[in-house]
Order: structure tokens, then sequence, then C-alpha cells
């Protein structure tokens, strides 16, 4: 694995360490390190200019600086958390994909009745556009609920489309229960939270079924596992399989030596920052030399009390886990162009186990697939 060099000096400006994120982001396995710069680029030019909170902003970056070395340095957690956003199992991309996922798709209508209500809209939408140029209309007309409502967001999704991902995502976690990232939804009816009645022994109204299935959908909507395009999805079931060692397109890059100066500076006269000690406490002065923070920071503690640190190392056994674990939970999406209906394929955990031989296989002679001694054939003088 690529091992920080240097440790990060105290204070850099925005501009080195955006230098200093796309570095270490270079050394990311390159199957999934691309979302994740676009994502830091993104960030840093919407910033970089009129900033109100450039401080919070430079902090988070200095922590995403020390996760991205950790992880380039052997954390095999913040690793896994890395791979997840790469493949939009969590982070911005996920929501980026959710907000075109769960819209309805821009063909045309399913039957007739659909057709014929697509028409009557448009019918009624030009009659309304002719009315207003020679008509005011009346301020004291009340609007609908559904427009006034902010829980009316989940009626432009496509409803029956995320309820056949929620079906088959429930399906998958039956199968596999160890692997799931969220849990399952258990009751797939958006009227789950809309009671019957309500306190007088009527109906509930239209804004209270419009808010209880607005908190239904946003509880679901947390836990759907977007699918992802099919060659992306391809990608990670040949990376499940040990792609990164056979394919240098996908094998992780090595860390580039350090530069040396060509002229050997003097060693300073005083090695020690007595002023940070005099300023402040000895746990804050040193808490960059922890050994739990050592290996984010890159700071070295040469004093008799340091932390013996131990070598990590992500193997490539361990890379192929886990990526068969997002293969596992990630989905791609079908559909049937006759009957319109969306079909969702999982990924399969890859079978490392090797046929038996011929000597094993004597064992089981005479037992069917159950584990039942079969019956002794007959005998031929009988």
């Amino acid at each position: 694995m690529p091992r920080p060099n240097t440790p990060i000096p105290g204070f850099l400006a925005p501009l080195h360490v955006y230098r200093h994120l796309l570095r270490e982001c270079s050394y990311l396995p390159p199957a999934w390190r691309s979302p994740i710069i676009s994502i830091l680029r993104d960030r840093y030019h919407r910033h970089s200019k009129n900033d109100d909170r450039q401080n919070k902003h430079r902090a988070r970056a200095y922590q995403l600086l020390n996760t991205l070395r950790s992880a380039n340095d052997g954390h095999r957690e913040s690793m896994q958390n890395f791979m997840r956003m790469g493949f939009a199992r969590s982070g911005i991309r996920r929501r980026r994909l959710m907000q075109s996922f769960v819209l309805q798709d821009g063909g045309g209508p399913n039957d007739s009745e659909a057709l014929e209500a697509l028409l009557g809209a448009n019918d009624s939408k030009a009659k309304a556009k002719s009315q207003a140029a020679g008509t005011i209309k009346d301020q004291s007309e009340e609007p609908s609920v559904a427009s006034l409502s902010k829980n009316a967001f989940h009626l432009n999704w496509d409803q029956p489309k995320l309820i056949e991902l929620l079906e088959s995502q429930k399906k998958m976690g039956k199968e596999f229960p160890l692997i799931q990232l969220t849990s399952a939804v258990k009751n797939l009816k958006e009227t789950q939270y809309v009671p019957e009645t309500n306190i007088w022994g009527k109906p509930p109204c239209e804004s209270l079924v419009i808010t209880k299935k607005a908190h239904w959908w946003r509880r679901a909507a947390a836990k759907m596992l977007v699918p992802l395009k099919k060659d992306e999805w391809e990608l990670l079931g040949r990376l499940s399989a040990g792609a990164q060692e056979v394919d240098e397109e996908w094998m992780v890059p090595e860390r580039r030596k350090p530069a040396k100066p060509l002229r050997k500076e003097p060693p300073p006269a005083l090695d020690w920052d007595w002023e940070s000690h005099a300023d402040h406490c000895v746990k804050h002065v040193e808490r960059e030399k922890t050994a739990k923070r050592v290996r984010r920071t890159g700071q070295k503690d040469t004093g008799p009390y340091q932390g013996q640190m131990v070598q990590r190392e992500i193997t490539p056994r361990w890379y192929r886990r886990a990526y068969t674990r997002l293969w596992q939970v990630t989905p791609v999406m079908e559909q049937d162009p006759r009957s319109l209906k969306h079909s969702f394929t999982w990924g399969t955990p890859n079978s490392g186990l090797r046929p038996a031989r011929a000597s094993q296989l004597n064992v089981f002679e005479g037992v069917d697939d159950k584990g039942v001694k079969l019956p002794d054939p007959p005998s031929n003088s009988s």
C-alpha cells in the first residue's frame, strides 16, 4: 500500500490543502477514485470565492486529508467508507443518483386511460394560458393542499418503480442477511402511518394523508440502495473476482518517492518549539503525535514514551472480499419494453470452494442429496 512520507504542516493555505487532497486521491484505486476527485473539485471551486465559512471548510478539509492518508496507510474502515462513496452506496453521489432515480421516466403513457388523462391535462393548460392574457386571477382563491404542503414531494415520484426496488431489496436481504448496509423496509404500504379515522370518527383530511405518506417515503428513501449503470455494475463484479490483480488498469498505484534537496541545509539551531508549550497545554500540543493520530497526521514522536506502530497493509484478498460485499448490495435495473416493468439484478458472491476429488467423493457413496442412506440393491440370487 502507498504510505505517506511527510507529515502535514500545522497550517496550510486553502489552495495547498486542495493540492494535498488531490495528491492523496491519486493513490486510491483507479476504479472508483474519479467520483471522489470530481466531488472535491466541485466543492473547492464552489467555495473558492466569497466563502463565509472559510475556517470551518478548512478544518473539514484537514479532517478529510487525514482520513485519506489513513486509508492509504492501511486503515481498512476508512478505505471501506471511501469505496462506498465511490460506488454510490453512501455520500453525495448516492443523493445525486437518487434525485434522478425517484422521478418518473420520460416515456409515454402506459395505457389509453393515461393517454386520455394526459391529453385532458394539456387541454386544460392551454385553456388556462389563453384566459390568463385577458383576465386577472382571483387572489382570494385558495390553492390546493398539494401545492401548499411541503410534504407533497413524493407525488412526483415513480412510486411503482420504487416499490419494486424495495421488494427486490427485501428479498435480497433475506438471502444475505449479514451484508445489508441498511435495515430493510418491513412494511411496503405507504399508508402504514395513515389512521383510518380521526378523533371524531371521520376519514382523515387530505393534508394529514399526504403528511403521513411523506413520512413513510422519507424512511423508505433513506434505506433504498440505488441501482448503478450496467457497465459500472459489471466492473464491480470483475473487481470482486480479482480484476485489479490481473489488469494493470485497475491496480493500486505505488506512492512516489519523496524528493531530495540538491543542497544540504544546516540543521536549525533549536529544534524544540517552546512557544507552543508555553502558550498551550501539553496534551493539546502533543495531540498530533499520539499513537491514535500519528498515522493520520504523519507526525513522529522521538521521545522515550513513543507508541510502537503496528505495520498495516491492505491485501488483495481483502479488496476482493470488500468488492464482493459491495457487489451483493448493488443492483442493476432493466425494463421490459412490452410490459414496462422493472427488474433488479443483484450481485452474487463468487464461491471459492474447489471441486471435490474422486477420493473424497467415495465417502458419500450410497447417500442421496439429503444425507439419507440409499437401500442396498437387490442381489442376483434373490
